[in-house]
């Protein structure tokens, strides 16, 4: 005996029948629709305390270093070595948080397990390492900006070298890289001015972009794009924005901020409704932009030099939990 429904046209029974795979979709896409957010907003934050002042007076690099959220800035943990005069981070985002780089004030440390050992892999010759940056296209191939000069490694930290040219023994503090053709840039300075390099054939050779007077209300300490719009952390002005387009954004009313110190670094969580900002400012601790409003998102009086949020989640039993 056939129990399959009848192919009637005008049968309900037969309507689902035909109409299975459909609803199969539907459902299928009604479930992914409610993981999405949590599949979308796999992101850690890495934040970079040179100091905090929090804890004993005149001991300002106490409880500083790299710190991490798992959940949005709600909590942090701090993971690498206590005490440390720290200055910018980065990781090979192909090992997903796996191996880190902090840069220091007495060199590089590395880690190979999210966190849990570190290692300084800089000798006696690198000190005050302002920047560090992981070539993601070959990740290999580390960079970093040091108040004595360009430096770079070409095994992941294994040995470093100091090339010969423009930048060997210049105070260079801050590198970054672009989307395309292996751009590198890094902005040296020195008292009177500031000057750009970049290379576009791994640190080989360097042009300058050229050279620019260095005045305190045109300095600026980090710039996030957000839609149509350039929001600054600047010297005087803490934070402001740059109009790209005619056209409104939310960003209208970020210049309401309630900080009291300069705003020193910025970020983005991404894959929300709205983007949400993170700005770490210089003093007085980390703050997040959502819902239109500014609120504050621990590490209390901290000197929040770097933020960096990579889109991938590490094992969260990484770190000690650090109290606001």
């Amino acid at each position: 005996m056939n129990d399959r429904p009848p192919k009637d046209k005008n049968s309900t029974n037969s309507l689902l029948y035909r109409f299975a795979p459909l609803r199969l979709c539907v459902t299928l896409w009604g479930i992914l629709c409610t993981l999405l957010p949590t599949l979308t907003t796999a992101q850690t934050i890495y934040t970079v305390v040179l100091g905090n002042q929090n804890y004993v007076v005149g001991s300002s690099t106490l409880r500083s270093g790299l710190f991490v959220s798992y959940d949005s800035a709600k909590s942090w943990k701090h993971i690498g070595p206590e005490n440390l005069k720290a200055y910018s981070m980065d990781a090979v985002d192909s090992s997903e948080g796996r191996i880190l780089y902090i840069a220091a004030g007495n060199g590089v440390h590395r880690s190979t397990d999210y966190g849990k050992s570190w290692e300084v892999v800089t000798d006696w010759r690198m000190t005050e390492v302002m920047d560090v940056l992981v070539d993601q296209r070959s990740p290999n191939y580390i960079y970093t900006a040091t108040a004595f000069g360009f430096w770079m490694s070409r095994d992941g930290g294994d040995t470093w070298e100091n090339p010969e040219g423009p930048l060997k023994e210049r105070y260079c503090y801050e590198i970054s890289n672009g989307s395309s053709s292996n751009l590198i840039s890094v902005l040296c300075s020195s008292s009177t001015d500031s000057l750009m390099y970049y290379s576009t054939d791994t640190a080989k050779t360097w042009k300058s972009t050229g050279r620019w007077k260095a005045k305190e209300n045109q300095h600026y300490y980090d710039f996030i794009n957000v839609g149509n719009r350039v929001l600054i952390a600047s010297y005087e002005e803490r934070l402001s924005y740059y109009k790209k387009g005619s056209s409104p954004h939310f960003l209208d009313t970020v210049v309401a901020y309630p900080f009291s110190k300069p705003v020193h670094a910025l970020d983005i969580l991404r894959y929300y409704v709205n983007p949400r900002i993170l700005a770490g400012t210089f003093g007085d601790g980390l703050y997040i932009w959502s819902d239109n409003k500014w609120s504050f998102a621990g590490l209390s009086n901290s000197q929040v030099w770097d933020i960096v949020v990579k889109i991938y989640s590490v094992p969260v039993e990484v770190g000690h939990e650090h109290e606001n």
